[in-house]
């Protein structure tokens, strides 16, 4: 290409010495200099805003929100266009703190914001929060984590989720209790959370459905380390299965291993089963310990099996520490998903958006994907670990039917 400084020698010569003078005393060299400026000069990309929220000073979803970046950075090396014009994605991030209250106000952050959709919120009391604030912006949400129930029963169009649903997954759980396991007294314990709770009602109802077990119900907020009234409860009832539905054993909640001391002190023989989403195995050495058998159950299918997976660790590991969960591929792959959508959309209306997430079908790190009409994931898959010599064992990977 030739330097301005040519085209401006050149645009002068056009004038000869006679005209270049009066040029200079009327200020038009600048004029004669834009002309001869080249007509193909390139525009910029337009930067397209795509939202992600979550409690951010927590590992899962710093892995997650690193995994989502990775998926943006991937995508712009590759000149994308929508409707023909060429964009840049931007992840714009912020922290919700797992608070409702912030989260809503994160949402109208993001709505001022215009961003073309959001990959969160992190938990399903958050995402819930958020939901029909976004749905009164029409802006697509889809969160790679929150998987109670009423998310997706809000009945809005904009609300979808990477993983499946708690009734799926309480179901699957009270399904290998009673089917794998042959439980016959089953203890609930939630975390008195509307998580926790909802999921335990799940779980009651399918097995008092499917086998006329009679189920004994107990709770353990997971703010206190007072474990006396549920340790109670065992002792009176004596069961051989106890079902734990919500987070005391979730990151950053260590004191569930108060609870597994308790039960090793009265000398329970039976089995745990955690329902809670991330599982950790070092916070649960004092279960194997005391002899209890405890699973786990997790949404996908375990992370080496995932086609791609190698692939994925291989590049996430280059620019990120944390520690990739099951969440982790989920948000990678919610990424991808909103893009391919606004591409085949070829717009950013989002009627058009929407309409396009609900008939598309996407093979990404996770699988493939496809959403119902509500917004919920087909085909869900579950993982049953157990703890064996301090680490998970995947023991069965099955879908919620």
């Amino acid at each position: 290409m030739r330097s301005l400084f040519q085209s401006c020698l050149q645009s002068c010569v056009l004038f000869g010495r006679r005209g270049l003078l009066p040029l200079l005393r009327n200020g038009l060299l600048g004029i004669a200099c834009a002309m001869a400026t080249p007509a193909f000069a390139q525009a910029p990309a337009k930067v397209i805003l795509i939202g992600f929220a979550g409690p951010l000073s927590e590992e899962p979803a710093q892995s997650a929100r690193d995994a989502a970046l990775m998926a943006i950075q991937e995508i712009n090396a590759r000149s994308p266009q929508v409707a023909g014009e060429k964009v840049q994605f931007k992840l714009l991030d912020q922290n919700d703190k797992a608070d409702a209250n912030i989260a809503a106000l994160t949402a109208r952050y993001f709505v001022s914001s215009k961003v073309v959709g959001v990959i969160g919120h992190w938990n399903s009391a958050t995402s819930i929060a958020a939901a029909r604030i976004y749905s009164d912006a029409g802006i697509v949400q889809i969160s790679p984590s929150a998987t109670a129930s009423q998310y997706t029963q809000l009945g809005l169009s904009t609300a979808f989720r990477m993983v499946g649903h708690d009734g799926n997954r309480s179901s699957y759980i009270g399904r290998y209790a009673v089917n794998v396991l042959r439980a016959q007294r089953i203890l609930v314990i939630d975390d008195a959370t509307s998580y926790g709770a909802g999921m335990a009602d799940q779980f009651t109802t399918y097995v008092r459905t499917n086998s006329g077990l009679q189920v004994s119900r107990g709770s353990i907020s997971s703010k206190t380390s007072n474990f006396v009234p549920v340790l109670d409860l065992v002792r009176k009832t004596h069961p051989d299965l106890i079902f734990h539905a919500g987070r005391l054993f979730a990151d950053g909640l260590t004191h569930g291993e108060g609870f597994v001391g308790g039960l090793a002190r009265l000398g329970y023989p039976g089995k745990l089963i955690l329902g809670e989403a991330t599982i950790d195995p070092h916070s649960m050495r004092a279960a194997e310990a005391a002899g209890i058998d405890v699973y786990a159950v997790s949404p996908g299918t375990p992370l080496e099996k995932l086609p791609g997976y190698k692939v994925f660790q291989k590049n996430f590991s280059k620019d990120s520490t944390a520690r990739i969960t099951p969440y982790t591929p989920a948000a990678y792959d919610a990424v991808y998903v909103l893009v391919d959508a606004l591409q085949r959309a070829g717009s950013r209306d989002a009627q058009a958006v929407q309409a396009a997430l609900r008939k598309g079908r996407y093979n990404g790190v996770t699988g493939t994907i496809a959403f119902d009409g509500k917004g919920d994931l087909v085909d869900p898959r579950y993982t049953i670990y157990k703890i064996r010599q301090g680490a998970w064992v995947p023991l069965e990977v099955t879908n919620s039917k």
